[in-house]
């Protein structure tokens, strides 16, 4: 049996009741993650001793995250839209365009630890700095 001869029987099996449940799964997560992220760290919102770098950093890591959950969300819509498919090239297609989708993510989320790592030094710094103790032991 080749590839395509397979793809066929996937579709005709178990995999649509699979199929939405990951969907569901992947829909609901990128909402609770944007309501998550929509409400912030206590503090984190109308804080007036925040500098521009706090600000700056802070809208970075929305946009960003906004983008990450958007793409989760598409990912579901797509991993349902499968159920609906019973063309074999459309169907390997459709997962093919999940699996990109989800390798972005990955990509983002890399993106934004760094993000992350170079803000909390630049904040440290300027802690250091403001507290006078800006000499690093050698």
């Amino acid at each position: 049996m080749t590839m395509i001869s397979v793809i066929p029987l996937a579709i005709t099996g178990g995999t649509s009741a699979g199929s939405v449940v990951l969907a569901a799964t992947l829909i609901g997560f990128a909402v609770w993650l944007q309501n998550s992220e929509r409400r912030g760290w206590a503090g984190e919102q109308n804080c007036s001793s925040e500098s521009t770098l706090d600000r700056d950093y802070l809208q970075a890591r929305a946009r960003s995250r906004r983008r990450v959950n958007i793409l989760i969300g598409i990912s579901g819509v797509i991993v349902l839209l499968t159920t609906l498919v019973h063309h074999p090239i459309a169907w390997m297609s459709a997962w093919l365009l999940v699996m990109v989708c989800l390798v972005i993510v990955i990509g983002l989320a890399g993106k934004d630890v760094i993000r992350t790592h170079r803000y909390h030094q630049k904040k440290l710094d300027l802690i250091r700095h403001m507290t006078g103790t800006g000499q690093h032991e050698s």
